[in-house]
């Protein structure tokens, strides 16, 4: 349109050249708004540069697909000026009628444009993608009107897709290669669940191909292909199916040295339902391994990792030698000490512990050592310093006593506290927000809150950029704590106009 302005102006409109502007219109929408935005107005003169500039400003704006120049003339040897626009409309509700003719709404099978801009190439898009949908379930004789209303005060554009969907293809045959070295025919087409005369979709035939898959898994064949190819024959509206099995690498996972199921097995070694072999995996597995064995009372197993490639490389063995040793029960898991926390409150946040209906015991000496991290971790939190933890067990005849000594610290009141790098808001302020104060307990838990508070309280102040960094240390004059807060507050923001 910009192409031919110039030329249209210059030539076919050659009279209105050079002459004043009378009065501009807006034909074609309903606000006329928008002419506040060109930079021609009446009595201005008419020149090709204006008219361009006009036309740019309008197509600027986003609300119009196209635009056109009219000119009139009016008294006293002025024009009157008419900019003819298409508004641009914009994806507000597509709609599929019959609404129950998917199980979902489109939007969960593919991208639709909502709020975009409205084009019939768009709309063709769309219509496409849904016939596509629709073969795939089936309805392979479907036919798509697009209906749409186009509403000029909100600019949206709502789309119907009225579809005539036909009869609904039946399967005709289904035919099974690969894989047949493994299960029968009947074997994998019961899995496969379609038969002649069934009602074809796509994502029936998805769940056989699944099922097909969970079958030679089961047997420890990883990566298995299954791939459905159909074959759709017009004149008897039917579906013909192949379906094609390239079984993967089989799989074999022992445990030499103690017994643990197949189906067991399938849920401690991640490489079947990876479906894949490396060497992270199988270290997972026998981590697992080991762990499950601890649960069942075996404390001092060990198991062990070993890959036997097939020649081929169409197979692979994974051993775990165990060597279970003797098995333990807990006795007692004993805790003593504590007086801050309760014993339930302990006990939550361990992982040795002893064995109850639907929770078995579980023991490791890493584990102990790791408790015993934990609640010194705890304490360490409710700030108490100082705090000593130790676990010891005992074996006595095939049974564990464990024990958990704990010598509490003290909690330790602070001692000071510094604010440095504020100006713009006082101390006072900043002490008030924080909610901290002298000869409270510390933690590390109120320190934290208190550095929020002040961080919230500045960008509620308009500091965007504000920053509180805290430190912590030991007032070794009367054993509490020093904590110092340091501001960095950068430039405040105002708001300027909504």
């Amino acid at each position: 349109m910009l192409v031919l302005l110039v030329p249209y102006w210059l030539n076919a409109e050659q009279q209105y050249y050079g002459t004043r502007v009378s009065s501009l219109t807006l034909s074609g929408t309903e606000s006329q708004t928008d002419l506040e935005l060109l930079p021609i107005r009446p009595g201005d003169v008419i020149t090709t540069d204006n008219i361009r500039s006009s036309i740019q400003a309008l197509y600027n704006t986003g609300h119009y697909s196209y635009v056109e120049v009219d000119a009139t003339p009016a008294a006293d040897g002025a024009t009157d000026l008419i900019f003819r626009v298409q508004s641009n409309f914009f994806f507000s509700t597509i709609r599929l009628e019959p609404e129950n003719l998917l199980e979902r709404p489109l939007s969960a099978y593919f991208r639709l444009p909502y709020g975009e801009k409205f084009t019939s190439s768009a709309v063709d898009a769309i219509v496409q993608e849904t016939l596509d949908l629709l073969k795939a379930e089936g309805y392979f004789e479907a036919a798509i009107t697009p209906k749409y209303q186009l509403e000029e005060a909100s600019q949206l554009a709502f789309v119907t897709l009225s579809v005539t969907p036909g009869h609904k293809a039946k399967v005709g045959s289904v035919r099974v290669q690969g894989g047949l070295q493994t299960f029968s025919q009947k074997e994998l087409l019961d899995a496969f669940n379609f038969k002649s005369g069934d009602e074809y979709s796509a994502s029936r035939a998805e769940k056989g191909q699944a099922n097909i898959r969970a079958k030679f898994s089961e047997l420890g064949f990883l990566n298995t292909k299954v791939t459905e190819n159909r074959m759709y024959q017009s004149s008897t509206n039917t579906v013909d199916i192949d379906v094609v099995i390239e079984p993967g690498q089989f799989t074999l996972v022992e445990t030499p040295g103690f017994k643990i199921s197949k189906k067991k097995l399938r849920d401690l070694v991640p490489v079947f339902e990876e479906g894949s072999v490396d060497e992270d995996l199988v270290e997972e597995g026998r981590a697992q391994i080991l762990r499950y064995l601890q649960q069942e009372g075996y404390f001092e197993a060990m198991v062990g990792k070993d890959l036997i490639p097939a020649p081929l490389d169409n197979a692979i063995q994974i051993n775990y030698p165990i060597e279970p040793g003797v098995k333990h029960g807990i006795l007692a898991v004993a805790i003593e000490g504590n007086q801050h926390f309760s014993t339930d409150d302990i006990r939550a946040r361990m992982k040795v512990r002893k064995g109850q209906l639907l929770n078995p015991s579980f023991f490791s000496p890493e584990a102990l050592n790791e408790d015993v991290r934990t609640i010194e971790t705890m304490y360490r939190n409710a700030g108490f310093e100082g705090t000593v933890v130790k676990g010891n067990y005992a074996e006595v005849d095939h049974s564990i006593n464990i024990m958990i000594e704990i010598q509490e610290g003290r909690q330790v009141p602070i001692d000071s506290i510094v604010i440095v790098g504020n100006s713009a808001i006082s101390e006072p302020e900043l002490r008030k927000a924080m909610q901290l104060k002298e000869g409270d307990l510390y933690t590390p838990l109120v320190v934290d809150r208190a550095r929020a508070a002040v961080t919230q309280y500045y960008y509620a102040r308009g500091y965007a950029d504000a920053r509180v960094e805290r430190s912590v240390m030991n007032d070794e004059s009367n054993h509490g704590m020093r904590v110092a807060f340091v501001i960095t507050e950068g430039e405040p923001y105002q708001i300027g106009k909504i």
